[in-house]
């Protein structure tokens, strides 16, 4: 007599369920930007200079965002620009104010308190910096709510903080990275690129991600100049006044 082979029924097993975690949007927005996987200075340069060299492609494409993430890069990005340049000028500084200069050569105490006062400044203007960007893209969405149009608060102030980038590759810090990290011939062309980026990204951002008619874009435009320019010259005319006050 043959023996019966046990056979597994279907049932016996429970099936097995196999999830795939889709990736966050903002990973597969800025997948060319490393900022939006690790945080450090290495990875602000290079999202700065990505920034500057493929602007017109990465503002098309602007769609997905985290404007926090974004803030804290346009902070770096300024206090290391705004920072170089303070830097750089030193000489002529120490030079406009000898006295000043001897003083916190012998003295200890003073040169800590000039130096603490120059860290409060670069601080103050990388902020300034910043919300001057921010203003520009919150000018932008207020001339897109005036046309009616849909608006996108966060992706606007996004997309401006990472323009930060542009500031940091034209500043000394950015001229040094590239001389001496990739020698004299890289730094003409980047920071050309950096210089063209502004016009090519914000009307690649208005005409690619937003889908915006070219009547839309110039009205959205003008718009925002109404609405910076006035606190822009206003902000200028105050820091004259102040380096006038200091130099008299």
């Amino acid at each position: 007599m043959a023996q019966e082979r046990w056979q597994p029924e279907p049932t016996d097993f429970p099936p097995t369920v196999i999830t795939v975690d889709s990736p966050p949007v903002e990973s597969m927005q800025f997948a060319a930007l490393p900022w939006a996987a690790t945080l450090g200075v290495a990875s602000a340069w290079h999202t700065a200079e990505e920034m500057s060299r493929n602007a017109e492609r990465i503002a098309s494409e602007f769609r997905g965002h985290r404007a926090g993430r974004a803030a804290l890069f346009a902070l770096v990005a300024e206090l290391l620009a705004v920072g170089s340049v303070a830097l750089a000028l030193l000489p002529l500084i120490a030079l406009s104010f000898p006295r000043a200069a001897t003083r916190a050569l012998f003295n200890p105490s003073y040169a800590l308190l000039l130096g603490g006062e120059a860290v409060v400044g670069v601080v103050l203007m990388a902020l300034l910096m910043v919300g001057l960007h921010a203003l520009w893209a919150w000018g932008m969405e207020l001339g897109v709510w005036n046309r009616g149009l849909p608006r996108n608060w966060n992706s606007g102030v996004a997309l401006a903080c990472y323009s930060c980038g542009w500031d940091l590759v034209t500043s000394p810090f950015g001229v040094c990275v590239l001389l001496f990290g990739k020698g004299p011939r890289s730094v003409g062309p980047v920071v050309r690129a950096a210089l063209n980026a502004p016009r090519l990204c914000v009307n690649a951002y208005l005409q690619g991600a937003r889908e915006f008619s070219e009547a839309d874009q110039s009205a959205v435009l003008r718009f925002a100049v109404w609405v910076t320019a006035p606190v822009v010259l206003l902000l200028a005319g105050g820091l004259l006044v102040g380096l006038v006050a200091i130099l008299a």
